[in-house]
């Protein structure tokens, strides 16, 4: 029974189910084509080489990936990016959600 509960945990989670997007099998959210300039513009200043806040270095897909479960939860509660920061539209937010939910290709 153990064992079936993990299986199934772990098939939601690889559908995006407990992320705060879910992901659309019609995405077109790309790193290319939305997280490359979403990270640029609103969270490389701190999570970049050079200045990686908290050690979270955000400046390829592959850690955003790497991190991906920390920025949905940061961005989602509000935290990130942080007061005096340029907030983030409801649309912003929706999409790094949901591109988030779909593995941050």
């Amino acid at each position: 029974m153990k064992r079936i509960l993990v299986v199934a945990g772990l098939a939601l989670s690889a559908c995006g189910v407990g992320a705060s997007g879910t992901c659309s099998t019609d995405s077109t959210l790309t790193w290319e084509s939305f997280g490359q300039s979403f990270m640029t513009a609103n969270c490389t200043s701190c999570h970049g080489t050079t200045s990686a806040s908290d050690g979270v270095s955000l400046t390829s897909a592959a850690l955003v990936r790497a991190h991906m479960n920390k920025v949905d939860s940061e961005v989602a509660s509000g935290a990130m990016p942080p007061r005096g920061s340029t907030s983030l539209t409801t649309q912003q937010k929706t999409d790094l959600a949901n591109w988030l939910a779909c593995g941050a290709p």
